[in-house]
C-alpha cells in the first residue's frame, strides 16, 4: 500500500470500458450515496486501502453503507467478485505449535466482499472480509454468488494471528483461539497495512524453491523460510510465513510463530548496540580477539570459538568484529574485565528494543552473545529491534493492523497515529546505522549490495548450522530472512547457504527498484575523523595512522582524544 497516494485523481488511468461497466454495476447499488458528492466520497474512502477482516455482527449496519460508498469508487474502478463460502481449516500439524495456539476457524464463515479493485497501476485497493450472514440480505444486490478462494493470503493470516493475540491479551485470556472466537464473534473491523506490490512480489518468490537451497534434511523434509517487510514506522508491508504453494488457512506460521535462534544477528541489538548506546566502546575502539577467561561460560574453558575457528589473538578495532561477525567481541563487552553485565544487556535488548527472549534462560552469555537463544525470537520481532538503527533511533511496535473499530464504531487499535518511543539516541542510532552498512559494502553481507540505494544489514547462523539468518535494511525498507529447517538438519546445505544473497534476490533488488529515500537520516552530532591506530580513540597529533583504508570513525561529543601514551 503505498500510503498517501490520491487515487481519485488517477482517474484517466482506468480502461473507459471498465469505467462503463461500473457506472451500470452501480447504479443499481448506490442509492444511498444519491446526491452525494462521488469525488469527495471517494478522497474520503481511499485514505485508507488494502484489507479489512469482518465478521458478521456488524453486517446489518456495516454493509449498506459500505457498499454504497465503495460502489460510488467503483464508478472509476474495477468491480470484482461478491463471494461466499463455507471454510473449514485444518489445524497445523507442526510439532512446534499447540493446541492452544492453533486458531480454530471451524463452522466459521466469511464472505470476503472485494469490494473494488482500482487501476493496477495504482497500486491500490481494498478487501473486506466478513462473516457469513444468517440470511441473503446483505447478498440482494448481488447477480450472481461465487466461492471464496479457498486459502488465505500470509498477509490476511497474520493478521488474524495478530487481533486474536491482541483480544487474549485484552481480555485475560488463556489461548489464542480464545481471542479469535472474541474476534469472530463480535463485529470488528480489521485495517491491513500491508502494500500490494510487495505482497505479490513476495509471494511469487515464495511460490517454489527456486531461490532456495533444493537440499532435503536427515528426515527428507526440504528447506525452510519465512519473511518480512515493514517501514520504519512498523508497518508491516509484505510477510511470507513459509515457502512453497500455501495449501491451508491458520498453519503454522514461521514469520509469526517461529521461535528461532538468529546467531550472530542478535548482537547489534545486545552487546554491541549496549556497549555504543552507554559509550563502553566506539566504533574504531580496539579489542583482542581471544577467548574469554578459562570457566567463565558454563565450565568451558575456552570460549567463544570464532565460525574459522581458534580466536586470533590480534588486536582489531570494533568495526573489523563487527563487519565479519567475529564471536569473540560481544562475548568480552558483557563480560565488561569480570564484572558481568549480562542483566543490563539483557534489559536493554529487551526493555529498550523490546526484544522477544526468555526471562530465564535467555539472560546469558550463549544468548546475548553468539544468538543461542532458548527458542529465539520471531523475524518479526528480531527485524522490529532494528528499527531504531535505521530511523534516528526510534520504535514502533510492528503490526500488519492499520486500524481496527469495535461494533460501537469505536476504534481500539489506531497504528496511524502513535508516537515512537526514543529507544537509543540518535548518534547511537547513526554509528550502529554505520557498523551495519559496513558489514554490506566489506563484510559478510557484501552479496546483499545494491546499485541504487543505500543498504545495511547482518548476517547471523546458529551454533548448530540450523538456522541462517539476515536482516536487511534500505532507507525505504526493514525487513528479515529466515531460511533453515523446521525440524532436523542439513549442516552441508545450511553452512554453504548465502543468506545476504537470497535476500538479495528475494526482495533486494525490488527495494533497488522502488527507491523514494535516498538515505538514512544523518545526526549532526557525531563527528567523522581519523582515529588512533593503538587506542582507536580520536587521534591526536602523533598518533599513528590505521594500516588499511579504513582510517575514519564515528564519535559521540563527549568521546575523548588518544592521550598520545601508546
Amino acid at each position: 500500500m503505498k500510503k498517501g497516494e490520491q487515487l481519485y485523481k488517477k482517474i484517466g488511468e482506468v480502461n473507459e470500458k471498465y469505467v462503463n461497466e461500473a457506472e451500470n454495476y452501480a447504479r443499481r447499488s448506490a442509492e444511498t450515496v444519491k446526491g452525494k458528492n462521488r469525488v469527495s466520497c471517494i478522497e474520503s474512502d481511499m485514505k485508507k486501502v488494502e484489507g479489512v477482516v469482518k465478521s458478521h455482527e456488524r453486517r446489518r449496519i456495516f454493509f449498506p453503507v459500505v457498499l454504497a460508498a465503495c460502489f460510488a469508487v467503483t464508478a472509476i474502478s474495477l468491480p470484482v467478485l461478491f463471494l461466499r463460502y463455507s471454510v473449514n481449516i485444518p489445524s497445523s500439524d507442526n510439532p512446534d505449535v499447540t493446541d492452544n495456539d492453533n486458531v480454530s476457524v471451524e463452522n466459521n464463515h466469511f464472505l470476503p466482499s472485494s469490494i473494488y479493485e482500482l487501476n493496477k497501476q495504482t497500486n491500490e485497493y481494498e478487501l473486506v472480509y466478513r462473516s457469513e450472514p444468517t440470511d441473503d440480505e446483505v447478498c440482494d444486490n448481488t447477480e450472481t454468488e461465487f466461492k471464496n478462494p479457498d486459502i488465505y493470503s500470509w498477509s490476511v493470516e497474520t493478521a488474524l494471528l495478530e487481533i486474536s493475540d491482541y483480544l487474549r491479551d485484552k481480555n485475560n485470556l488463556e489461548t489464542r483461539n480464545d481471542g479469535f472466537e472474541i474476534f469472530r464473534k463480535g463485529g470488528y473491523e480489521l485495517y491491513l497495512t500491508t502494500d500490494r506490490d510487495i505482497q505479490e512480489h513476495l509471494d511469487s518468490k515464495y511460490a517454489d524453491w527456486y531461490y532456495f537451497p533444493e537440499d532435503l534434511n536427515e528426515n527428507g523434509e526440504p528447506v525452510q523460510s519465512a519473511f518480512v517487510v515493514m517501514d520504519y514506522k512498523g508497518h508491516i508491508l509484505g510477510v511470507e510465513g513459509k515457502l512453497g504453494t500455501k495449501y491451508e488457512n491458520l498453519g503454522f506460521n514461521i514469520a509469526y510463530d517461529g521461535e528461532r535462534q538468529p546467531g550472530s544477528a542478535i548482537t547489534p541489538v545486545t552487546a554491541y548496540g549496549y556497549a555504543i548506546e552507554n559509550n563502553l566502546l566506539t566504533y574504531s575502539s580496539y579489542c583482542d580477539d581471544k577467548f574469554l577467561p578459562s570457566g567463565t561460560y558454563a565450565g568451558l574453558e575456552e570460549w567463544p570459538l570464532n565460525f574459522d575457528g581458534t580466536p586470533s589473538e590480534v588486536h582489531f578495532p570494533l568495526w573489523y568484529f563487527f563487519k565479519q561477525s567475529i564471536r569473540t567481541l560481544p562475548a568480552q563487552i558483557v563480560y565488561n574485565n569480570g564484572s558481568n553485565i549480562i542483566p543490563d544487556v539483557f534489559e536493554f535488548a529487551t526493555q529498550k528494543l523490546h526484544l522477544e527472549l526468555d526471562s530465564e534462560k535467555d539472560a546469558d552469555y550463549g544468548a546475548l552473545c553468539i544468538g543461542s537463544t532458548y527458542t529465539g525470537p520471531d523475524i518479526i520481532n528480531l527485524a522490529n529491534a532494528y528499527m531504531p538503527y535505521g530511523n534516528g533511533g526510534k520504535y514502533y511496535k510492528a503490526s500488519i493492523i492499520s486500524k481496527c473499530v469495535n461494533s460501537d464504531d469505536e476504534v481500539i487499535i489506531d497504528n496511524e497515529n502513535r508516537e515512537g518511543e526514543q529507544a537509543v539516541s540518535k548518534e547511537t542510532s547513526f554509528i550502529m546505522n554505520r557498523l551495519l552498512t559496513d558489514v554490506i559494502t566489506s563484510g559478510t553481507g557484501y552479496t546483499a549490495q545494491l546499485e541504487n540505494t543505500l543498504c545495511a544489514g547482518i548476517t547471523g547462523t546458529s551454533d548448530d548450522w540450523r538456522d541462517r539468518t539476515f536482516i536487511g535494511m534500505t532507507p525505504d525498507y526493514l525487513s528479515a530472512l529466515w531460511v533453515g529447517y523446521d525440524s532436523g538438519e542439513n549442516r552441508w546445505a545450511i553452512e554453504g547457504l548465502d543468506s545476504a544473497r537470497i535476500w538479495k534476490n528475494v526482495f533486494g533488488d525490488y527495494a533497488d527498484e522502488h527507491v523514494t529515500v535516498n538515505s538514512f537520516p544523518e545526526c549532526d552530532t557525531v563527528s567523522c575523523e581519523k582515529y588512533c591506530a593503538v587506542t582507536g580513540k580520536r587521534a591526536s597529533e602523533g598518533c599513528p595512522e590505521p594500516d588499511n583504508s579504513h582510517i575514519l570513525g564515528y564519535f559521540k561529543p563527549d568521546d575523548t582524544y588518544c592521550d598520545g601514551q601508546h
